[in-house]
Parts: structure tokens; C-alpha cells; sequence
């Protein structure tokens, strides 16, 4: 699914950020397109046996790896952020290591910063 955005939806998008009305990840414009959803497909199919020649698969099967994916997700997530995980040590590729402020922490920030008359 992607979605077009005009300068009057950003606006109202913004507003609602501001009033508190949605989240700050509203703001994600860059995941209103199909692209941003390409590597959960292609981790999701990295799941599947190593024998397995399937290249499509049902939504079923679909949202069963996409459910491991989180769990995973969550784990590499906890354990990044100094949270309680039993010894799982994921490898982090260098350009990932840095510790910088969410990008929603940021957004946020910079929308309570905005005055709208």
C-alpha cells in the first residue's frame, strides 16, 4: 500500500502530532511506500528451512515468520538497550553501533518546537 501526501495532509499530520492526537511515527513519511516493507519480506524468507525451494508462501506462513521476526526483533532490541536478555549476543554491523537519540525522540522535539497560530 503507499499513500500520496499533499502540503494540507503533512499539515494535519503535524497538528495531530502536536495535540498529541498521534504518535510521532505518524511523521514517518518514508514508511508510506511498499519499499520500506522489501526487508521484512526478504527476512521473513530468510527464515524458511535452508532446503526449501519455496519462494512464495501463504499470508498464514507469512505472519507465523513475521511473528519470529519480532521475537527476534525484541531480543536484538533489549539487548542493544541494556535490558535483561539470557545471554544472546547479536553480532552489530559498525554503522549501527552509535548511540544517537531515536528518530521519534528527535521528530518530536522538533514538533513541540513548532508554533501554529
Amino acid at each position: 500500500m503507499s499513500a500520496e501526501l499533499n502540503a494540507h495532509n503533512l499539515l494535519l499530520l503535524i497538528l495531530l502530532v502536536k495535540q498529541k492526537q498521534l504518535s510521532s511515527y505518524a511523521l514517518n513519511i518514508y514508511t508510506f511506500n511498499s519499499q520500506a516493507c522489501e526487508p521484512m519480506f526478504r527476512n521473513t524468507r530468510a527464515l524458511i528451512e535452508i532446503y526449501s525451494t519455496v519462494v512464495n508462501f501463504a499470508a498464514y506462513v507469512f505472519l507465523q515468520q513475521a511473528e519470529k521476526l519480532s521475537l527476534l526483533n525484541d531480543i536484538k532490541y533489549k539487548q542493544l538497550h541494556n535490558q535483561t536478555v539470557d545471554k544472546l549476543i547479536y553480532s552489530v554491523h559498525y554503522k549501527h553501533r552509535n548511540d544517537q537519540q531515536s528518530l521519534s525522540t528527535q521528530i518530536q522535539n522538533e514538533i513541540d518546537q513548532i508554533y501554529v497560530e
